[in-house]
């Protein structure tokens, strides 16, 4: 057994055994208060009914103690102070709680302990979570308080969506409260989620080997296939996706009989290791983080940068597509399920039915919700093994460099643990683009299936998706035509059943469509043309307009030192430095990709050819999103496929480079992205868990363990590489 081989298996033997053996028993949450003596100041009334189960437990919500307080109003929201009967503290505790205002805001709304007799208070949660209850669960330490403590809510209703919800305190088993903090449950959950998603991929990999096909991008196609195949299941019987969920991992783990897994396995292990090892450093990451926000943790993580409710839309329809019953309308509010493109939310399936549900009847319903984002985040970190893979195939120079490059950036990290599925399909074009160098033609096929699963990721992605059909067409030959015409036809197939769900199943999921290209926020226009739309609204604005608008757009994703401000979650005139450098780390696309843009300006006057034709193909995208849509072109509303090969272009030729200058250049950077990323949110949070931190250090050593050993371990992609620079052109 190798080096590589045995840091992994110490690596998931640990964080499985901090689970098995760190748990203890579970029991059923007792509450901590009566359903009497709540004090009221100012206006802080009571809620009728009780939450969804997932968002607050039935074990909690059902208890006949249970009470919840709330300041929103239609009107706007009150203003008061709530406090709970005096009550002794446990060692481990949960508080349902709702929370509007934006967290960092000035005279923000405030939920804490207080002790009665030293006057120390103990902060329960500054996480925002919009119009959802959640439950955020504490271990206060002994030296808090000696005797009794009271809950205190105070709303300072000091914006319109600043309002504050409290609910009744319980006591939880440190098994509870492990399986939604730190390591736990769902760092266990990650690992055999990946090790399902392998087993589909290897099965993938194996049955297209039969075809000469690459392994990798075969087993990553693969896998975005499965969703599908659990989607176009879930038509026939929103019941029946849990069903298909179950039998393509067992058909999968079948092919484990086979005589060509282990060829097959020795091209797949390090970059699926890799997946393995991202996904883990980026789950870690937030869960060691601790604002009280469970699955809402990345939208408070990087305050005061936060972005709306797209990540929570994925994880709540995970649920209702596998559990809905014939005719059930699939509405999150006033978001339909096709607003978005599905395949990061029927991918979440595949282990919520296998392993997040089973758990959740141990440890409470709101598992699934927070254990769903878990698995979000490594199926967002899908791009490690396409990055890992592309690497060897562009024959770049210095390959720890490039994936270090691509991978330390913000766009990287805010999109790996923000759970939408943007990132997915800017994986998938990469490994487009990646096939294009392979020397076996046939290869070529898949290139139409990764154009349709990045779509189905995400809508945006499909201009990028133009952008290479258009940039990377000569790489075509008319001895290719037979081979893409099949590659065209199972394309076809795997779009065929989004086509039928949003035709005839749930037709007029435009709303977000309409919001970019015509600027229209309502959701009640769904059944007008959006063609009229557009022209309505481009006729409204004139071309004086347009054009001041599409200038400003360029100038903000060129701004580096941030002379356009912004507000809101995009405040970048705090009194913090570190908030201000994230919030034009988010929107600006020559700072949110790092140093990779100083290589990508290099590269356009001295880069090869490939490198030339990247980062044409991305700015192509840019360009043209840019000028598509009526909203601010910044990075959020760009197609990530076409900033990803911006990205790739200019690490590719910085790591070409034989000077120092890069490593140097790269190390300064390093510095900035861990002060401002790392460091700030870590001091900013409202606890941390320091056990779940330093797990991902070592996984993140783990990380580097298999760029620096891939090298030597697979000798097949050595010999399959091209020559870029003589080939590309």
């Amino acid at each position: 057994m190798n080096t590589t081989n045995r840091t992994f298996l110490a690596l998931i033997a640990l964080t499985i055994g901090v689970f098995v053996f760190g748990q203890g028993t579970f029991s059923a949450p007792i509450p901590l208060v009566g359903a009497t003596g709540w004090q009221e100041s100012g206006k802080f009334p009571p809620v009728e009914g009780k939450p969804e189960s997932l968002q607050v437990p039935d074990a909690m919500s059902g208890n006949p103690s249970f009470r919840m307080f709330r300041t929103w109003t239609s009107a706007g929201p009150l203003k008061g102070k709530i406090t709970s009967p005096p009550f002794v503290p446990t060692p481990y505790m949960a508080f349902p709680f709702q929370r509007g205002g934006l967290r960092g805001n000035p005279n923000t709304d405030l939920l804490y302990l207080k002790c009665l007799k030293s006057g120390n208070t103990y902060l329960i949660s500054s996480a925002q979570t919009f119009d959802e209850w959640n439950v955020a669960y504490r271990h206060v330490p002994r030296s808090f308080c000696s005797g009794d403590v009271i809950l205190v809510g105070t709303s300072n209703a000091a914006s319109a969506e600043s309002y504050l919800g409290v609910a009744t305190p319980f006591k939880v088993s440190r098994a509870t409260f492990l399986a939604h903090t730190d390591i736990g449950a769902r760092a266990a959950v990650l690992i055999l989620a990946w090790t399902a998603f392998v087993l589909i991929g290897l099965a993938s990999a194996i049955l297209l080997s039969l075809h000469s096909l690459d392994a990798l991008p075969s087993a990553i196609i693969g896998i975005g296939v499965s969703g599908v195949i659990v989607f176009a299941t879930g038509l026939l019987n929103f019941h029946l996706s849990s069903y298909a969920a179950i039998t393509l991992v067992a058909i999968s783990a079948l092919t484990l009989l086979s005589n060509r897994r282990r060829r097959i396995w020795s091209e797949l292990r390090m970059p699926m290791l890799l997946w393995l090892a991202i996904g883990m450093v980026a789950f870690l990451f937030v869960a060691g983080i601790d604002n009280g926000g469970g699955r809402w943790a990345a939208n408070a993580m990087f305050s005061p940068l936060s972005w709306s409710v797209d990540n929570q839309n994925p994880v709540l329809f995970a649920y209702r597509f596998a559990h809905a019953t014939k005719g059930e309308a699939l509405v999150a509010g006033p978001w339909y399920f096709d607003d978005r493109t599905p395949l990061l939310t029927v991918l979440m399936i595949v282990p919520q039915t296998l392993f997040i549900e089973p758990l959740s009847r141990l440890v409470g319903t709101d598992f699934i919700y927070t254990a769903d984002s878990a698995i979000g985040v490594l199926l967002l970190a899908l791009w490690a093994p396409v990055l890992l893979w592309f690497s060897f195939r562009a024959k770049v120079r210095h390959r720890m460099l490039f994936i270090a490059i691509v991978a330390i950036s913000p766009f990287m990290l805010f999109n790996t643990v923000y759970t939408w599925g943007k990132m997915l399909g800017a994986a998938y074009i990469l490994l487009a683009v990646g096939l294009t160098l392979l020397p076996e033609r046939r290869n070529l096929g898949l290139i139409p299936t990764a154009l349709v699963l990045c779509y189905l990721s995400h809508s945006g992605n499909a201009i990028a998706g133009a952008a290479f059909l258009i940039v990377f067409a000569n790489a075509l030959r008319w001895g290719d035509v037979k081979t893409l015409t099949y590659g065209a036809f199972v394309a076809l197939v795997v779009m065929a059943p989004w086509v039928y769900w949003i035709k005839v199943v749930q037709p007029f999921g435009n709303a977000l469509v309409r919001y970019q290209l015509a600027n229209d926020t309502g959701f009640d226009h769904r059944s007008s043309s959006i063609l009229a739309s557009v022209l309505q609204c481009w006729k409204g604005l004139g071309l004086e307009e347009w054009l001041a608008m599409k200038l400003h757009s360029f100038h903000m994703l060129v701004d580096v030192p941030l002379s356009i401000g912004f507000g809101g979650a995009l405040d970048n005139r705090t009194s913090s430095f570190a908030e201000n450098q994230r919030a034009g780390d988010f929107v600006v696309l020559a700072r949110t990709i790092g140093i990779a843009s100083v290589g990508a300006i290099l590269a356009i006057f001295r880069g090869s050819a490939f490198q030339k034709k990247l980062i044409l193909c991305g700015v192509v995208g840019v360009v043209s999103m840019t000028l598509l849509i009526v909203r601010h072109g910044y990075v959020p509303h760009q197609a990530y496929g076409s900033i990803v090969l911006i990205a790739a272009a200019g690490a590719m030729y910085l790591a070409d480079q034989h000077s120092r200058i890069p490593t140097i250049l790269f190390g300064t950077w390093l510095a900035y992205f861990a002060a401002v990323w790392i460091v700030s949110p870590i001091v900013n949070a409202d606890h941390l868990h320091f056990g779940a931190l330093i797990m991902a250090v070592l996984w993140l050593c783990g990380a580097v363990i298999i760029v620096a050993s891939s090298s030597r371990a697979l000798p097949a992609w050595r010999s399959a590489g091209l020559d870029i620079q003589n080939r590309a052109g």
